[in-house]
């Protein structure tokens, strides 16, 4: 699934909600949380179509010792992968069920190599290398059923396989140095970036076509939906850094005015999309993250700034992703419904006023706790707990306390307000004494009698006989 990598990046950082806007379609609002790994630096990420499992290159910049982190929980938490090759990662991506990574890794030989690994980063293989002055691998991007993988080159061409890299071919030279560059979901269409172009490639008849996009900036992101129909590119480096997305599969672009209506740095912005590329998140150098719910029609501004950023990628609903900003944030985000574990306490006397804590999961700062359906004063501390306030005028009994995320509720756990209700035990019923034998009782029952009365006629018969003695 596609990920994308930025070229110019800064920090700064605040936890916020997204709301669509009215005029657009109606979809869950996503949050961003930070990760419990804030702090490394991540190059580029990629998820898996569920956006549960991703993966996140490091690249610290500092010396040749980087590996690939994986997350199984969206982004909240990464584990090493202690078998991933060692260097300075440049590019990741993997298929929709996130089992297949393919990377690009730079060594201390000043040499780009690309490995793989079927086993969800657990090992790997190295796939091709290259070093010469000047040239080196540059991105990688893969389709959903992992067949087909694409790899873009700078100063020799680019390549492709078909056959999840038992093979692997060159490309016909697209003659520029292919920098950034990713593939449909369903294969079949690539395209590439140099300069202000869009490269397209036809993979039956191994040749190049070009549409020029912007003339006075580079372009710094390609995202490409699953059906290849539509296609955004984000530029940097120019007075015209913006957004342009095409919605016929690459044959002409249309400027998105993101600049003339936000504004820009001209620095750079970075742009990534859902399956259906109608969920975009764009963000910028030094300005706030902006996102659009209906392929770029219209854009909402989150509430907050949150610059940099280095790497994004989106799971194929739109709905869940992970993020990276130059510095000390990364970043998980999603539109999920919170989970409910407990309150504390859950019984609280008669008249009683407070606050009370919830435990939880996938909390965000719009997020209120409601007692049978009615809100109650709620304050957000994380995405794992919340308080609300209680002011002793509830009356007493047993409430559903559930937890609302903008329309995504919670299942609900119990609060009680007000002692437990006494309960009357009901004095047993008289039952008549009666023996009802059932079963195999009924037949030792039988045995029994049919015992007592032979043994009965053999003392009637003794007796008969004593009286003819006597």
């Amino acid at each position: 699934m596609r990920r994308v990598i930025a070229s110019i990046f800064m920090i700064a950082a605040t936890t916020l909600a997204i709301s669509s806007p009215t005029n657009a379609v109606a979809q869950p609002p996503i949050a961003f949380y930070f990760s419990q790994q804030s702090g490394m630096r991540w190059i580029d990420v990629a998820v898996s179509s569920s956006g549960e499992k991703g993966y996140a290159a490091l690249n610290t910049t500092v010396g040749y010792n980087d590996k690939v982190y994986r997350t199984e929980d969206g982004g909240r938490t990464y584990v090493q992968l202690a078998g991933s090759p060692a260097g300075s990662w440049r590019a990741i991506d993997t298929d929709a069920t996130g089992q297949y990574v393919w990377g690009i890794v730079a060594t201390a030989t000043d040499d780009t190599e690309v490995y793989m690994s079927s086993d969800s980063g657990e090992t790997w293989t190295g796939v091709i290398g290259h070093n010469a002055p000047g040239e080196y691998f540059r991105d990688v991007a893969v389709s959903d059923d992992h067949l087909r993988v694409v790899i873009a080159a700078s100063g020799f061409n680019s390549m492709i396989t078909l056959d999840g890299g038992a093979t692997l071919s060159n490309m016909a030279s697209a003659g520029a140095d292919l920098y950034h560059i990713d593939i449909s979901g369903d294969g079949n269409t690539v395209a590439a970036t140099y300069g202000g172009s869009v490269y397209q490639y036809d993979i039956v008849g191994d040749s190049w076509s070009y549409v020029t996009v912007t003339s006075s900036s580079a372009i710094s992101s390609i995202s490409v939906s699953s059906n290849g129909l539509r296609i955004t590119v984000s530029s940097h480096q120019g007075p015209d850094a913006d957004l342009w997305r095409s919605v016929d599969g690459g044959m002409s672009y249309t400027d998105s005015n993101f600049a003339s209506e936000f504004g820009t740095t001209s620095q750079s912005v970075t742009a990534n999309m859902s399956a259906d590329g109608l969920t975009i998140l764009v963000g910028q150098y030094g300005g706030p993250l902006y996102l659009s719910r209906d392929g770029g029609a219209t854009w909402t501004n989150p509430q907050g700034l949150l610059s940099g950023w280095l790497a994004f990628a989106v799971s194929a609903n739109g709905l869940r992703g992970i993020g990276a900003v130059e510095g000390v944030s990364n970043y998980f985000f999603g539109s999920i419904t919170p989970a409910l574990y407990e309150v504390a306490p859950n019984q609280i006397d008669s008249g009683s006023s407070g606050y009370i804590g919830v435990s939880g999961d996938n909390f965000y700062s719009s997020c209120v706790v409601e007692l049978d359906g009615e809100r109650a004063n709620t304050s957000f501390i994380n995405y794992g707990y919340l308080t609300f306030y209680v002011y002793g005028d509830d009356p007493d009994g047993l409430y559903d306390v559930t937890v609302n995320c903008d329309g995504l509720v919670s299942d609900p756990v119990s609060l009680r307000i007000g002692p437990v209700p006494t309960t009357t035990t009901a004095p047993p019923t008289t039952v008549p004494n009666t023996l009802v034998v059932t079963g195999n009782r009924s037949a030792e029952a039988s045995r029994l009698a049919f015992v007592l009365l032979a043994f009965g006629a053999v003392l009637a018969l003794w007796a008969a006989r004593a009286r003819r003695v006597n």
